[in-house]
């Protein structure tokens, strides 16, 4: 499948009732030539035929099955220990036990990934002819690609920060002085309520 978008990446993807597919972006059929991509998809070939995707899924979900059944038992030993301590002192340490065991899958599941992708690394260069060479040669320009582009969207981002931050400062800076106008005119308010009580009084003197 081609994916219209400018950042050079591939990948594998798919399920056990849809299939298996390969991910290209446009950005990768730009940046790289004949060799490098073909290198590069005999990689994600060598996750399809070693079922990678569908293992992943599996050993991922693992980790997190283990916390929140730890996690529940934990709670049900501190909170629902029906009256007896025994119980819920050994619930809370099952609990605990499976959390620091799903600790440990976890890295387990970061090592069989790295494992996975040097199969993958190891059978794009079966295939490809000095694919080794080319696969090394495409990654390194996947890497400087991705990095230009990212560059690019920082600075794109950019203009609209400095302009977030004038407005700050203005919005800062002119503060001060709004606050300055409200007190003379606080003050011009009150000098003119004392003429006019001044004035008011004095009609009153005169008249009687």
């Amino acid at each position: 499948m081609l994916s219209q978008i400018q950042l050079p990446n591939a990948f594998a993807y798919g399920s056990p009732i849809s299939g298996s597919r390969v991910a290209v972006t446009e950005g990768l059929l730009k940046n790289l030539d004949d060799g490098e991509v073909e290198a590069v998809i005999g990689h994600e070939l060598g996750h399809l035929k070693h079922r990678d995707v569908q293992v992943m899924m599996v050993v991922s979900f693992l980790p997190a099955l283990f916390y929140y059944i730890g996690y529940s038992l934990m709670l049900s030993g501190v909170f629902g220990g029906g009256g007896r301590k025994n119980e819920g002192g050994n619930s809370a340490l099952f609990g605990i036990a499976f959390m620091a065991f799903s600790w440990i899958l976890t890295l387990f599941t970061l090592y069989l990934s790295r494992l996975r992708e040097y199969y993958a690394d190891r059978h794009s260069a079966q295939i490809v002819e000095n694919g080794a060479q080319k696969l090394s040669t495409g990654l390194i320009t996947i890497v400087e690609e991705s990095k230009l582009q990212m560059g690019k969207s920082k600075k794109r981002k950019k203009p609209v920060a400095q302009l977030i931050r004038h407005s700050l400062f203005l919005t800062l800076n002119a503060q001060p002085l709004i606050q300055q106008n409200y007190m003379q005119t606080t003050l011009q308010t009150k000098k003119i309520c004392c003429e006019i009580h001044l004035r008011s009084s004095l009609l009153q003197a005169t008249k009687l």
